[in-house]
């Protein structure tokens, strides 16, 4: 469901993108309404409803991704990983499995049906 809030967000977002040349507002936003209207049995938020879970963070990132490099997100990895100092591996990020082609395919969406 798209929030009242969400819709302000949105307007006043694409009324500051009009006033300048070449910017593109990237449509976060946007891809959590959709989403959430999609899936609305998969979370995007935390427990609290303020901060993006692991796959809301995962849906903005596929956004991004795609709107800044023109590439699809489908293939972008579900789980980001290095090592701290001491060579014990730490992940930054791991996606359900589940989630992961929705958020691809979400974003894409967005992004490639809107240019």
């Amino acid at each position: 469901m798209v929030s009242n809030d969400s819709k302000e967000i949105e307007s006043n977002l694409e009324l500051i993108g009009s006033q300048f040349k070449d910017v593109e507002i990237i449509p976060i936003g946007k891809a959590f309404d959709l989403f959430s209207s999609l899936y609305p049995e998969i979370s995007l938020l935390t427990d609290d409803d303020k901060y993006p879970s692991p796959n809301g963070t995962y849906l903005a990132a596929c956004v991004i991704y795609a709107s800044l490099s023109g590439q699809s997100a489908v293939g972008l990895d579900r789980r980001y990983e290095s090592k701290d100092q001491n060579g014990k591996k730490i992940f930054y990020s791991i996606v359900e499995n589940s989630v992961v082609t929705k958020c691809q395919e979400v974003a894409d969406q967005l992004v490639f049906d809107s240019r």
